[in-house]
């Protein structure tokens, strides 16, 4: 399983991204392989929707909002979730390394779900005990 990151989530679902070639590409070599979201992602990308000025912009990208999750399959910052997180944010804080706490939860939901995280801030991710692929490299991040 593979969790999308809000960076590469919002390519996606624009089909105008200037990224959409490259990033659907990658999509489309996944196979079998299954993408998720969390709802981190989604309140992220829902709020940013939301803040947005009135216009065709906004609406246009609230509809691709409401396509893109209406599967209702996203993954939730649960217990397990939780108990991952305090360990990722008090190792990167040892290390010298905080992570801010949007990434940390979307991690945390990834190393509680056993997932590979996409993302395009790879650094964002990095010791969090998740494994990483960087979608704009398409090779797996040790």
């Amino acid at each position: 399983m593979i969790v999308l990151d809000t960076n590469i989530i919002s390519v996606l679902m624009n089909p105008k991204h200037p990224d959409q070639p490259i990033i659907g590409a990658w999509r489309l070599t996944l196979g079998d392989e299954v993408a998720r979201i969390t709802t981190i992602s989604m309140s992220e990308i829902l709020l940013g929707i939301a803040i947005m000025p009135l216009g065709n912009k906004r609406q246009r990208l609230e509809t691709a909002a409401n396509r893109f999750f209406s599967s209702g399959a996203a993954l939730n910052f649960d217990e397990a979730a939780a108990l991952a997180y305090v360990e990722i944010v008090s190792t990167r804080r040892e290390h010298g390394r905080p992570i801010p706490i949007l990434d940390a939860q979307i991690a945390a939901i990834a190393r509680a779900n056993g997932a590979t995280v996409a993302t395009r801030n790879v650094r964002d991710f990095e010791d969090c005990g998740v494994a990483l692929v960087n979608p704009y490299s398409s090779a797996p991040v040790v």
